[in-house]
C-alpha cells in the first residue's frame, strides 16, 4: 500500500471515530487561534502495516504550523481560511483534510492536496457513504506570500444547515530520496500538541448563518 494511501486511511479512520475579515450582512465569522510551535512529526515506512498508532514527537518547524483559522458562513457560501507561520512554495506533498458538521446532522470530508506535480486537486465526500458531492463547486487557492490557504463552497454542499463547525488537520510529507519512507509533519487547528490518534477530536465553535 502506498504511503499516501496509508496516510489518507489513517486520517479517515480518525474522522469516522467522531459520532475571513469583516463578515457581510446575514453572516457570521469565527476565528480560532492555534499555538505556534505545536507541529507533530512521525516516521512512515512503506513496510508499516499500520496495526498500531505511530509514535510521534514535537517538531519546531514553522512549515505548516497553523496559527489561526477563520470560518465564514454567508447566505450562499461557507468559507475556510487557514493561516500559517510559514507556507513555502515547494514540491512537498501536502494534504488538508476538513471534517465538516452541520447542525442538520450532515457530515462531509473535504480534502485538498498539492505537491509532486499534482496541482491542487480537491473533493468533498459524504462521511456516511463516501459518495462524492459538489463536483466543480468548490473554490480554493493557496496564497504563498500571505501564508494562507482559502477554500469556499455553496451551503447546499452541506445540506444548507443553519450552523456548521469544522475539525481540521494539515499534513506535509518529506520523502527519503533513496526509499519510499517519509517523515510526516502535521498540525491540528483546534488543538495544541496531542498525538496522531487525536486528530479531529476537537471542533471549532458553531458558525451560524445569521
Amino acid at each position: 500500500m502506498r504511503l499516501t494511501t496509508v496516510l489518507a486511511a489513517c486520517l479517515t479512520t480518525a474522522a469516522l471515530g467522531l459520532s475571513l475579515g469583516g463578515a457581510p450582512a446575514h453572516a457570521e465569522s469565527r476565528t480560532v487561534t492555534d499555538p505556534a510551535g505545536d507541529v507533530r512529526s512521525f516516521s512512515l515506512s512503506e513496510d508499516d502495516e499500520w496495526e498500531e498508532t505511530p509514535e510521534d514527537e514535537a517538531s519546531d518547524t514553522p512549515d505548516g504550523d497553523i496559527v489561526s483559522a477563520t470560518y465564514l458562513h454567508t447566505q450562499r457560501r461557507m468559507a475556510l481560511s487557514i493561516s500559517y507561520a510559514d507556507l513555502p512554495r515547494s514540491d512537498a506533498f501536502r494534504t488538508w483534510t476538513f471534517l465538516l458538521q452541520g447542525r442538520n446532522g450532515q457530515q462531509r470530508i473535504l480534502q485538498a492536496y498539492t505537491g509532486m506535480g499534482s496541482g491542487l486537486p480537491i473533493e468533498m465526500n459524504r462521511l456516511s457513504n463516501g459518495r462524492r458531492v459538489c463536483r466543480g463547486e468548490i473554490k480554493r487557492h493557496i496564497f504563498y506570500g500571505a501564508k494562507r490557504m482559502d477554500i469556499s463552497f455553496p451551503r447546499y454542499c452541506l445540506g444548507a444547515p443553519l450552523a456548521f463547525r469544522v475539525a481540521h488537520v494539515g499534513v506535509r510529507l518529506e520523502f527519503d530520496d533513496r526509499t519510499e519512507d517519509a517523515r510526516v509533519y502535521y498540525d491540528d487547528a483546534q488543538r495544541a500538541g496531542g498525538s496522531v490518534d487525536q486528530v479531529f477530536t476537537r471542533f471549532s465553535p458553531w458558525v451560524r448563518r445569521n
